[in-house]
C-alpha cells in the first residue's frame, strides 16, 4: 500500500467522526428519541403477529 492510498484511508476514517462532532445536541437527542419510537413500533407489530399467529395456531390445532 503505497502512501496515497494510506492517506486516503485515514480521510476516510476521519470524515464519520468530524461529521458527528458538528451535530447539534438537539438533532442527537431527536434520532435518539425516533430510535426510541421504532423499537416500541416494531415491539408492537411483533407482539401483534404473535398474538395473531397464537390465536389462529390453538383456532387449527382444538377447533379444526
Amino acid at each position: 500500500m503505497n502512501l496515497i492510498q494510506k492517506a486516503g484511508l485515514a480521510v476516510v476514517a476521519l470524515v464519520p467522526t468530524l461529521s458527528m462532532a458538528a451535530v447539534d445536541a438537539g438533532v442527537t437527542t431527536a434520532i435518539e428519541s425516533a430510535k426510541t419510537d421504532g423499537l416500541a413500533v416494531a415491539g408492537a407489530l411483533l407482539t401483534t403477529a404473535v398474538a395473531i399467529w397464537g390465536a389462529l395456531y390453538i383456532k387449527r390445532k382444538f377447533f379444526g
